[in-house]
């Protein structure tokens, strides 16, 4: 006759444990959307159709885009043209536009990077967690 091995019943500490990790994996996966709104958001930007655009920049002062070619474009100030990167132009201020649409684009974008910064952050902070209440 064998005997049947009782399952071993969880103490509160690994209850507690277990439940910490599972909070600590949906705020991961909830981070994890964050970041992905990011990149829908950049996508947005790689998207918008910005030739023509009237920009205006501190030096250079007011310009056209003429080109986009990947994430370089090139504005004409009168006599002389510039390439900028895309959508740090923009992000960092280098380049201003009137358009409301796509400053609201850029607007979006510079918000969900700052969040997408601190997820990605938190992220690395929770897995070490999860790490050490494994190893308990």
């Amino acid at each position: 006759m064998t005997v049947k091995e009782q399952p071993q019943k969880k103490t509160a500490a690994e209850k507690l444990r277990e439940r910490k990790i599972e909070e600590l994996r949906l705020k991961i996966s909830q981070d994890e959307e964050i970041i992905a709104q990011t990149e829908h958001c950049g996508s947005e930007l790689d998207n918008a159709d910005i030739k023509g655009m009237t920009v205006a920049h501190r030096s250079f002062g007011i310009g056209t885009v003429t080109k986009r070619e990947g994430s370089a474009i090139t504005v004409s100030f009168g006599e002389e043209s510039r390439r900028f990167v895309m959508p740090s132009a923009f992000v960092d201020g280098f380049l201003k536009t009137d358009d409301e649409n796509f400053s609201g684009i850029i607007g979006r974008y510079k918000d969900m990077c700052k969040k997408s910064t601190a997820a990605k952050r938190e992220i690395s902070e929770m897995n070490r967690s999860i790490e050490l209440l494994n190893k308990k």
